[in-house]
């Protein structure tokens, strides 16, 4: 359980520096966002 709960913390709510300080939950979000939007547009 303890394994889970730091990968919960690791992806969705740790920030780096690399990603704009995201998390690499909501750094994949927003690509996965603009990469729509540039289809769509």
């Amino acid at each position: 359980m303890a394994v889970f709960a730091y990968l919960a913390w690791y992806n969705t709510r740790r920030r780096h520096s690399a990603l704009g300080l995201l998390s690499p939950v909501e750094f994949e979000r927003r690509e996965a966002r603009a990469d729509t939007v540039n289809l769509i547009a």
